[in-house]
């Protein structure tokens, strides 16, 4: 895979670093095994060439985290409104507080 991104050693596991953009991405494998990380870092790739690469801290917000940005923002401006919001984010809270607010592909 040589130009295209590039797996390293740290600590006792694999980490993978690519390009998108001019900007540099380096994540954990999570794993002990080189075979993982070079598979990891052909998904990254792929999703990169295929317009779907969404990034690993992107990937970690929850969906909890735009709706506590929703309800500062009412606040913050004062919005009489605020109340009837977080009344109809109730529900919305329930069923997807844990889940990723972007979710890629497959």
């Amino acid at each position: 895979m040589r130009g295209l991104g590039r797996i390293f050693l740290r600590g006792e596991a694999w980490w993978l670093a690519y390009y998108h953009r001019g900007k540099e991405y380096r994540e954990s494998s999570g794993s002990i095994e080189r075979r993982v990380a070079e598979k990891l870092l052909k998904k990254r790739l792929g999703e990169i060439h295929g317009n779907q690469f969404i990034g690993p801290a992107q990937d970690r917000v929850l969906f909890s985290d735009l709706l506590d940005g929703l309800e500062l923002d009412y606040t913050n401006n004062d919005r009489k409104s605020l109340a009837t919001l977080k009344h109809h984010l109730k529900p919305v809270r329930e069923a997807f507080a844990m889940a990723r607010a972007v979710v890629g592909p497959g």
